[in-house]
């Protein structure tokens, strides 16, 4: 059990510091020009490593929210791993600190979910086909600041 907890933090560490280095490079890939206001600015954190493009990627006139697709999308796809009501093995090997239960939830895991669960490559959820509309729909509802109502 010690050993798989260091191995996860020494995981953790790695993704910090790559996540790092690929923030350092796009960085130094700009034009010199001013930055125009239109990424949102994220603390770093173990959830939280990258900042997001918000207006950008956010189309104009959306009405995604947790109430009529987000909370529907995490409650089919993400709690039934990433939930406070499981733990142990009923986890399926989730992390007890990333719960996708509620609209909070979804605020503070997006950037993680945009990386790992919205995509065409997506890795989450592990060995469940979700329909490439649906993680469309899903990747928009939390570029656009996945909102609760």
């Amino acid at each position: 059990m010690l050993m798989t907890m260091i191995m996860l933090r020494s995981l953790h560490f790695l993704k910090i510091v790559a996540a790092g280095f690929i923030f350092l490079a796009i960085g130094s890939c700009g034009t010199g020009g001013s930055d125009s206001g239109d990424v949102e600015t994220v603390p770093l954190g173990p959830n939280q490593p990258l900042p997001i493009p918000t207006s950008i990627d956010c189309p104009s006139g959306t009405n995604l929210t947790f109430q009529n697709f987000g909370g529907q999308f995490l409650r089919r796809y993400c709690s039934g791993c990433h939930s406070v009501n499981l733990s142990g093995s009923d986890r399926h090997g989730a992390p007890e600190d990333i719960n996708l239960d509620t609209a909070a939830d979804g605020l503070t895991f997006r950037i993680d979910m945009i990386r790992y669960a919205s995509g065409d490559e997506a890795s989450m959820p592990p060995g469940v086909a979700v329909q490439k509309d649906e993680r469309t729909l899903f990747r928009e509802w939390l570029k656009c600041g996945a909102p609760s109502s």
